[in-house]
């Protein structure tokens, strides 16, 4: 029964999903690098072409809400790669990637429906 509980434990683990702070993809969090927002200093973010009210900027950048804590947060495999070459990461949000939170009906839609909903 202990090996069962342990395989669940683990299944449960490898399972939670998680939000890349720099572009909001939703992921495995096993698949996730772990970042500081330190280092994402080293490569300069866009600033936002639109600003919103309910925008909110981490150290000068435009990140997912809730998605670091205490400057650290999760990247994507992808936004890694595009950082570890010194390079900005193309569906950063502060690339207009931003759409904020959508109401629940709403929340179905593709995201280029979502950006033209929101502009």
């Amino acid at each position: 029964m202990t090996c069962v509980k342990e395989f669940l434990d683990n299944l449960d683990q490898s399972n939670q999903l998680t939000v890349c702070m720099t572009c909001a993809a939703l992921g495995s969090t096993h698949s996730y690098t772990q970042c500081t927002v330190s280092e994402l200093h080293e490569v300069r973010f866009p600033v936002p072409a639109f600003h919103h009210p309910t925008q909110v900027f981490t150290d000068g950048m435009l990140l997912y809400p809730g998605s670091h804590r205490g400057g650290i947060g999760l990247l994507c495999e992808q936004c890694w790669q595009h950082l570890q070459a010194g390079e900005v990461p193309p569906q950063v949000l502060s690339n207009g990637f931003w759409i904020g939170e959508l109401p629940g009906p709403l929340e179905s839609l593709t995201l280029t429906e979502r950006i033209l909903v929101t502009r």
